[in-house]
């Protein structure tokens, strides 16, 4: 568009408010129509220019715009507002005569991003994703208690109880009176003992099975040497 021009705008509710609507003011799946006059083109800073709170403000607007969509479950529009957060999150190529307690604050909300990332990831299964964002976290902060607990459940249902397990019970050291990580440390420890209990009866079969073929094979052989030597009776007689 030029400066001055006017558009409609025709909005299809997949990327306007969605299956949910925006009550009272917009109802389920509606396609919206905006008409629009574009006044002014602005290029704004790229994000190396940005002093350090203004990238914190503008990280968090969008990093609260991500809420807004992961409230809404609509993860994947909430996973692109959390990456975009992370752009000014990035604490290289900062300006100069940043405090301390400031560059602490970009780390912080970094975190906390990849965290609300990890969570978002977690909705539509993208696990191996999911990994890569809490391991963001926990090697800046191994015993943070969110990011502890949500690996547990990604290694849960990759079927290595043992490290959910042990995920679990780090988050627990930190928070050891939380009633969510003792039900979940309970679950875990029982499901893992019902996984044991299949494995021995498995292993249990197998052996049986390899016996009772061993056994077979040991009656067919002396079988057969009865018949030989029946044999060999009646040709002599």
């Amino acid at each position: 568009m030029e400066v001055g021009e006017q558009a409609n705008l025709i909005v299809s509710p997949r990327f306007g408010y969605g299956s949910l609507g925006l009550e009272p003011n917009i109802p389920p799946d509606s396609t919206m129509h905006y008409d629009v006059e574009l006044l002014e083109v602005k290029y704004g800073p790229s994000v190396s220019e940005l002093s350090l709170n203004q990238r914190i403000n503008t990280g968090n607007r969008k990093k609260d715009r991500g809420n807004w969509w992961y409230m809404r479950g609509e993860y994947s529009f909430a996973i692109q507002c959390y990456r975009r957060a992370l752009e000014y999150f990035d604490d290289t190529d900062l300006p100069s005569l940043n405090t301390e307690e400031e560059v602490h604050i970009l780390l912080e909300e970094r975190l906390k991003t990849y965290n609300n990332l990890a969570a978002a990831q977690l909705k539509i299964k993208a696990h191996n994703a999911a990994l890569i964002s809490l391991e963001h976290v926990l090697t800046c902060q191994p015993s943070n208690v969110k990011a502890l607990y949500r690996k547990a459940k990604i290694l849960k249902e990759q079927g290595e109880l043992e490290s959910s397990v042990k995920c679990i019970r780090e988050a627990l050291s930190v928070e050891p009176n939380s009633q969510s990580l003792l039900q979940e440390l309970s679950t875990l420890l029982a499901t893992q003992k019902e996984e044991n209990s299949k494995r021995r009866d498995l292993y249990k079969k197998m052996f049986r099975n390899t016996r009772d073929s061993e056994k077979t094979e040991g009656e067919t052989q002396d079988n057969g040497n009865v018949s030989n030597c029946s044999f060999c009776y009646s040709f002599s007689s």
